[in-house]
């Protein structure tokens, strides 16, 4: 399978990965415990229940890969307190999502967009009962669209 790449950081590159938890039940221990290792993104309680998504606060510069990004999170979450992972063990849904920004491609050029996961981190995701997935954010200035008048 070969040595995991480094992913490059900009425009057209890799970002980050979120873990997003969707519950029940509150997730407040789990917010409560992320720093600092980690820090949440988002929190918030609906009629639906309870949403949490955080990002780990390693790897923002150095060795910034999904990969590691990936082994990172399950750390944090390997260290949560009892009730921390009793909320998590809980929770309807524990994604692990792999973020990156699109680049508008010049006009004859191909662009790729790519992480390698590990199968070191795919079980490790397995392990803590979680998913994964992947967003590409997309540059709306420059879609090609022409606004009405």
């Amino acid at each position: 399978m070969g040595s995991v790449k480094k992913a490059r950081i900009g425009p057209g590159r890799f970002l980050n990965v979120d873990v997003r938890i969707t519950s029940k039940e509150s997730l407040a221990a789990i917010a409560e415990g992320l720093e600092p290792a980690a820090f949440a993104l988002h929190s918030a309680k609906s009629k639906k229940g309870y949403f949490l998504s955080f990002e780990s606060n390693k790897n923002r510069f150095k060795s910034h890969t999904p990969d590691n990004v990936i082994k990172d999170l399950c750390g944090v979450i390997g260290k949560f307190s009892a009730r921390a992972r009793l909320e998590w063990d809980r929770a309807d849904a524990r994604v692990f999502d792999i973020g990156f920004d699109a680049e508008s491609i010049s006009e004859g050029h191909f662009g790729l967009l790519s992480g390698d996961i590990s199968t070191e981190s795919l079980r490790l995701i397995f392990e803590v009962g979680g998913s994964l997935a992947v967003t590409v954010y997309r540059n709306e200035k420059d879609d090609g669209l022409v606004s009405p008048p």
